[in-house]
């Protein structure tokens, strides 16, 4: 009887410690990769998520603005300014008693960290250049709102015109 003798490298395959080693490293490094695209992914998502409550946000102000009266807009925003001079009104929900911090600052402080608005309303037309409240056709409402969000500063902007 002739006895075979079986060499290690004749025997059955097997990987070596080296190659389970390095293979674990490549699949440690894709693993990773992957990983860190879910991060990004989520942070993307709640930066869309906030964008689009802001915009509903300053959307829904500009319904309720559109709701007033052109001397409704003078009475709740401007009050007793002399009008025959006034080219621009801002109003900020951060200053308070003003008719902007008692509709809207509650409503934009429950939905975004650190969030206010500044609504600017600019007289536009008439016969006087550069055109003023009493005597302007139509004006420019434009709502900001800001507000931070992994210590960042953003903003968003939604503007009309109210004839």
């Amino acid at each position: 009887m002739n006895a075979r003798r079986i060499s290690p490298r004749n025997g059955p395959g097997g990987y070596s410690l080296i190659e389970v080693i390095i293979s674990l490293g490549i699949l440690t490094g894709v693993i990773v990769a992957i990983a860190s695209m879910f991060v990004l992914a989520q942070s993307n998502v709640k930066s869309g998520k906030l964008m689009s409550e802001a915009t509903s946000v300053a959307e829904d102000m500009m319904e309720d603005i559109n709701k007033i009266s052109y001397n409704g807009m003078q009475i709740f925003f401007v009050g007793a300014q002399n009008l025959a001079t006034l080219t621009s009104y801002t109003a900020d929900t951060r200053t308070a008693g003003s008719y902007a911090a008692t509709n809207y600052a509650s409503l934009i402080s429950s939905k975004l960290f650190k969030g206010y608005a500044t609504i600017t309303l600019t007289p536009i037309g008439g016969n006087v250049k550069p055109a003023v409240w009493n005597t302007g056709e139509a004006i420019r409402v434009s709502i900001t709102i800001f507000w931070t969000e992994l210590r960042r500063n953003r903003s968003v902007t939604v503007e009309g015109v109210r004839f």
